[in-house]
């Protein structure tokens, strides 16, 4: 995840979106994962996998929401969209 972001910001929109990938199918359940994969992939220009991505990580946040005493997730550091 950490390395998937710090590629972003070194302009590696391709290698941090791979990095993010992973990140994402070893933490499926991490809603900032899927926040940072859907920034990655607007800058990727692959905007029906950003929206795929972005509905994951709300769909996530939700049951967060739901889950009495869940532990609340890293905040996004991109504004959402």
């Amino acid at each position: 995840y950490e390395m998937g972001k710090a590629l972003l910001k070194q302009g590696k929109v391709d290698e941090g979106v791979i990095s993010l990938e992973k990140a994402a199918k070893l933490e499926a359940n991490k809603s900032y994962i899927q926040y940072q994969l859907s920034q990655a992939y607007l800058k990727a220009g692959q905007n029906g996998a950003a929206q795929e991505a972005l509905a994951r990580y709300r769909d996530l946040k939700a049951r967060e929401r739901a889950t009495p005493g869940a532990r609340p997730t890293e905040t996004p550091s991109e504004p959402r969209p």
